[in-house]
């Protein structure tokens, strides 16, 4: 039997250095049996992804949390 595994695109903005929203896509894959939740950029030049556990509450907006801080991350350390 196939595991449960669930996709889906994570849309969510922030705001720029300047204060002007930047729409940020993304992709969220959830895993039921494993409880974990792996998000990943697409639209920047470097594939970024993070993979969290305990997503029983609200995935999506766990998925949009965790975009925005890889792409805080990847511009802080550029």
């Amino acid at each position: 039997m196939s595991r449960p595994i669930h996709t889906w695109l994570v849309v969510t903005t922030m705001p720029d250095a300047q204060g002007v929203e930047t729409v940020l896509l993304g992709k969220a894959t959830y895993d039921d049996e494993a409880d974990l939740l792996t998000v990943s950029t697409l639209a920047t030049p470097k594939r970024l992804h993070q993979t969290t556990q305990g997503g029983h509450g609200d995935l999506q907006a766990l998925a949009k949390h965790l975009l925005r801080s890889l792409i805080r991350d990847a511009s802080a350390r550029s």
